[in-house]
């Protein structure tokens, strides 16, 4: 008899065993999609969170995006001492660029309308990886690749054009503001600001929601 009773109560185990895999295994499914649907079904942009990198001046940026008044823009990759950045009309710092030399418009989110995000102009398909040319502030016609996955989250120069491993690259931004119509186009032209690509967070957006994004700089506000 007490052989028997053994042999359920391993039976009664075994059982509560096999339903809690199926658990497990439902669980870790449902987790698995859960984070494949941060990926947009279409084609998907890179957009970086630059509101800490841009430190004491950032809620003044966001005020002249907000208000339409950011008319030139660069972003561009170099070590970690930029100093002052492209000089005017260099590296997209003028009125027309558009974000184009420069890979990269801006816009305002959240519910204050207070944080802000770099936006790619380039976009891929829901299942690969983004990789772009970014120029780089070198005193030459020089660029390197920036590269972004929507799987692991990981974003990081791919390649640059410094031979040095150990140098660190960043990516640097300078905002200019506030239109005159002489000279380059602007009033107000900010110190450079970087952000360490390997601590930054960024989403990819759906190219459907990109299309009715306010980005600036944007050449219609300013004719």
């Amino acid at each position: 008899m007490k052989i028997v009773k053994l042999g359920l109560s391993l039976l009664v185990m075994l059982s509560f065993f096999a339903c809690n895999q199926d658990d497990i295994g439902e669980m870790a499914t449902r987790s698995d999609v859960v984070k494949k649907s941060d990926i947009p079904d279409d084609n998907w942009h890179a957009a970086l969170d630059i509101t800490e990198a841009l430190d004491t001046v950032s809620l003044q940026i966001a005020e002249k995006i907000r208000n339409h008044k950011v008319v030139a823009l660069s972003v561009f990759g170099e070590e970690g001492s930029a100093g002052y950045g492209p000089s005017d009309g260099y590296l997209g710092l003028t009125i027309g660029d558009d974000g184009l030399t420069c890979g990269f418009n801006v816009y305002v989110t959240g519910s204050a309308g207070n944080r802000i995000f770099l936006v790619s102009r380039a976009s891929c398909s829901r299942n690969s990886a983004l990789e772009f040319k970014v120029p780089f502030n070198t005193g030459a016609d020089a660029s390197g690749m920036i590269w972004f996955s929507p799987t692991t989250k990981e974003c990081r120069f791919r390649s640059t054009p410094f031979v040095d491993p150990n140098k660190t690259c960043y990516l640097w931004m300078v905002f200019a503001t506030d239109f005159i119509p002489a000279g380059y186009g602007y009033y107000k032209r900010y110190l450079p600001r970087h952000l360490d690509l390997s601590k930054a967070y960024w989403e990819a957006i759906s190219h459907s929601e990109y299309k009715h994004l306010d980005l600036s700089p944007n050449v219609n506000y300013f004719r």
